[in-house]
C-alpha cells in the first residue's frame, strides 16, 4: 500500500480574449512550485521483494489559442 501525505499544488490560468472574442488565448501554469511527490506506487512483501514509486509530473506550461466563429 503507498500512502501519500497532504501536500499542496499550486496551478493558475490566465486567459485573454479580442474584444470581437473570435479569439481566446490561454497561458497554464501547473505545479508552479515544482514539488516531486508520489502519485502512485506499489510495494511487494513491504519492499523486500519489490518497490516501486511513480512521481507526479515536474512544473509545465501550456499555451492554448482557441478561435470561434
Amino acid at each position: 500500500i503507498l500512502e501519500v501525505g497532504a501536500h499542496d499544488n499550486v496551478d493558475a490560468h490566465l486567459t485573454l480574449a479580442t474584444p470581437d472574442e473570435h479569439w481566446q488565448f490561454t497561458l497554464s501554469g501547473l505545479n508552479l512550485t515544482n514539488k516531486v511527490y508520489p502519485i502512485g506506487g506499489f510495494f511487494i512483501a513491504g519492499g523486500f521483494i519489490a518497490a516501486s514509486e511513480w512521481p507526479s509530473l515536474p512544473r509545465r506550461w501550456l499555451l492554448s489559442a482557441q478561435y470561434k466563429l
